[in-house]
């Protein structure tokens, strides 16, 4: 037998914790096990921790562990890839199409329009039907915005509210603009995924806090050339925003549109270690990732000039390749 005192012991059901004459608290054990009358019923046991079958205690006590299911901001996923069910076996399943609609009717769901109203005057981005200020997904932080330079560079960032409000991306770029300002440095273009609302902030808001938000607005804010496929009407009707046009095209000559998309991706992959942070970790936890990363791109573009001027790249690395 184990090294218990009382044999036949089936399970640890909970704890009770007592108190002695001197006031010393002891934690006892509530143990169910066989009856040493009668084998055929069961008793409670109160018993101390060293009297308990160790492998009953392991599993009471595993038992006690928070399910990480039970978390009530860790919504339940559906299956995806391998864990998915195999297609032959769906298919066995009918659907509500071969039921008779007495028992299951089918339900269709109308696609609503996109707000496209053509009679919007040309100079205004309200005719676009992308907005992003009511995409407030999350309760705890919106991840992170991104200043990026066409080298790759991070230039600055700052944590999200909930979402990607078009006022936190304009008070975030003003105050780029005043830092720039203040090293003599000025942006002549900025490249943005929601450049057409950003541009029509920048244009109502030209004398908010000037000189900088004047100089915000004469820039350049143009369409990036990995989003600007969906801005079918902004294309139309704002060339300001259309990074082909005339002027756009010479300032945008030999930049890299998508490098904060390409950080975007980097950043991606490190994202579940901050989503449970408290806002004091997680600036320093992306402030120092973001500082390596800098460090990295400095010592490959210094790899990269080296090769190019031995002669094993054609290609200047300084230099984005012209677009077809």
């Amino acid at each position: 037998m184990s090294d218990c005192l009382i044999p036949d012991q089936i399970a640890v059901i909970g704890t009770e914790e007592t108190e002695d004459l001197d006031g010393t608290a002891s934690l006892f054990y509530v143990v169910k096990g066989k009856d040493p009358s009668d084998p055929h019923s069961t008793v409670d046991f109160l018993l101390p921790r060293t009297e308990v079958r160790k492998d009953l205690l392991l599993n009471f006590e595993i038992g006690l562990l928070p399910n990480k299911t039970d978390h009530g901001n860790k919504k339940s996923q559906a299956a995806k890839g391998a864990r998915q069910k195999a297609r032959w076996q769906r298919k066995s399943e009918p659907s509500c199409k071969t039921k008779p609609r007495s028992s299951q009717p089918c339900l269709k769901l109308r696609k609503r329009p996109l707000r496209t109203d053509t009679s919007l005057p040309k100079q205004n981005a309200a005719g676009c039907p992308i907005t992003k200020d009511l995409h407030k997904r999350r309760r705890t932080t919106g991840g992170i915005l991104t200043c990026v330079l066409s080298c790759g560079l991070l230039l600055d960032f700052i944590e999200m509210w909930r979402g990607e409000q078009i006022d936190l991306v304009y008070v975030f770029l003003l105050q780029i603009v005043k830092d720039l300002k203040a090293q003599g440095v000025s942006a002549s273009s900025i490249a943005y995924d929601n450049a057409c609302k950003l541009w029509q902030k920048a244009q109502d808001h030209k004398t908010l806090r000037e000189p900088w938000s004047n100089a915000l607005a004469e820039a350049a804010i143009v369409l990036d050339h990995f989003h600007k496929k969906n801005h079918t009407w902004c294309l139309k009707h704002l060339p300001q925003v259309n990074p082909d046009e005339g002027r756009n095209k010479q300032l945008l000559a030999n930049k890299n549109t998508e490098a904060c998309e390409q950080l975007n991706s980097w950043i991606t992959a490190r994202t579940k270690s901050s989503l449970e942070m408290p806002p004091g970790r997680f600036a320093i936890y992306w402030w120092t990732l973001l500082q390596r990363h800098n460090a990295w791109l400095d010592t490959e573009s210094a790899c990269l000039r080296r090769r190019f001027l031995l002669g094993k790249m054609k290609h200047d690395p300084d230099k984005t390749k012209q677009r077809a």
